[in-house]
């Protein structure tokens, strides 16, 4: 989803904040081609400042799970200016999460 979505955060020059509500979806036989996909785009969008990871992504303490800290280094190596940090309160996270995917269905309907 999220390589599907890039060329939609493309057309958003002004983005400066990114909250992810979920991970990127793997897709089969190419499995971090959605992950590839959003870390290229974040170090080449000039105005993002902050990145959100959702709670899947982080331990108890608020700190990157190993598994996505080597990306966020190298996302951290190739832009200064981006803020990567994790949503840690994860009722409040999945009410919002809920709230905006009721929004979307209701517009598609």
């Amino acid at each position: 989803m999220a390589k599907a979505n890039v060329p939609f955060l493309e057309g958003l020059p002004r983005l400066q904040h990114l909250s992810l509500t979920s991970p990127p979806w793997k897709l089969p036989n190419r499995p971090d081609v959605g992950w590839h996909a959003l870390w290229g785009w974040a170090a080449r969008h000039p105005s993002l400042h902050r990145l959100d990871l959702p709670p899947e992504f982080c331990e108890n303490a608020g700190t990157i799970k190993p598994e996505v800290l080597n990306a966020v280094a190298q996302l951290l190596a190739e832009t200064r200016s981006v803020c990567v940090q994790c949503l840690m309160d994860l009722k409040s996270f999945r009410e919002m999460d809920a709230h905006f995917r009721s929004q979307l269905l209701a517009e598609w309907a």
